[in-house]
């Protein structure tokens, strides 16, 4: 009996073996393959939010900031035509984050939906429910999933892993049909996702604590801020990414602005 139940595992673990091994190659086929659909699509819609190259800018003469950034060419009616929730485009030239933003009725809609509509876990980056379109809240909170490959907002952990990368060029851009606003970097840092961060504000005294707390908590230490007057109470952009393997950290990225 001994002699046949050995046997019998002799046979099965090696055919255990192949299933898994059948099972893995079929997962990690399956999320290749998500990976370069979502890949592809917002490759061919960077077409629609270009670069300018230094030469073509200088020849335009078109201004670029103290550190000779140059605003991006957007074919906003062409971005509206692919999608009609399209709000604006977000672009974070010191991590190579350039992509459509849209908004909608739900934060469900564009978790697992692409730009284009296509069902894909990458999904879209997309501004929270109950913010303004365009951008006129004294916070508006931006979603993005924190993609393996750094696509999305995978590559904002990377202000984690070199504390000097935000001084080089601090600064979000955003663009909307109507503007361009510019949002300068002063705090980012891993929180719960059940954080007060995520908690709205009333009035200056609410405006004044948010800021505190969200400055008290970050990890980055900007070397010089003199060009954001809190005092003012400009407005705020704050980015929100998952962080770690276990679906319950955030890593958040606050931006004021100082033009629009």
């Amino acid at each position: 009996m001994k002699g046949k139940t050995g046997k019998f595992f002799f046979y099965l673990i090696p055919v255990v073996l192949i299933a898994v091994i059948i099972v893995s190659g079929t997962m990690f086929l399956k999320d290749y393959m998500e990976y370069k659909r979502a890949g592809d699509e917002y490759e061919s819609l960077e077409a629609l939010m270009e670069e300018p190259e230094t030469e073509a800018a200088a020849a335009d003469e078109t201004p670029g900031d103290a550190y000779g950034y140059v605003p991006l060419h957007i074919n906003y009616d062409e971005l509206l035509a692919v999608n009609e929730d399209f709000a604006a485009v977000i672009h974070i030239p010191v991590l190579d984050i350039r992509y459509p933003m849209v908004a909608s009725k739900d934060n469900e809609d564009y978790l697992h939906v692409t730009f284009e509509k296509q069902k894909n876990f990458a999904g879209c980056i997309f501004l929270d429910c109950n913010a303004a379109k365009d951008f006129s809240d004294w916070n508006t909170f931006v979603f993005g999933h924190n993609m393996k490959n750094g696509s999305m907002f995978g590559h904002l952990k990377d202000f984690l892993k070199d504390e000097t990368l935000c001084d080089q060029y601090p600064y979000i851009w955003v663009y909307t049909p109507e503007k361009a606003l510019k949002y300068r970097i002063f705090s980012y840092y891993t929180a719960y996702y059940t954080s007060d961060s995520y908690e709205g504000f009333y009035g200056s005294e609410g405006y004044d604590d948010y800021i505190s707390r969200i400055r008290s908590r970050s990890v980055y230490q900007p070397k010089d801020l003199s060009e954001v007057d809190f005092g003012k109470r400009p407005q705020l952009i704050s980015l929100s990414t998952c962080s770690g393997s276990q679906h319950v950290e955030r890593f958040l990225v606050h931006g004021a602005l100082v033009e629009e």
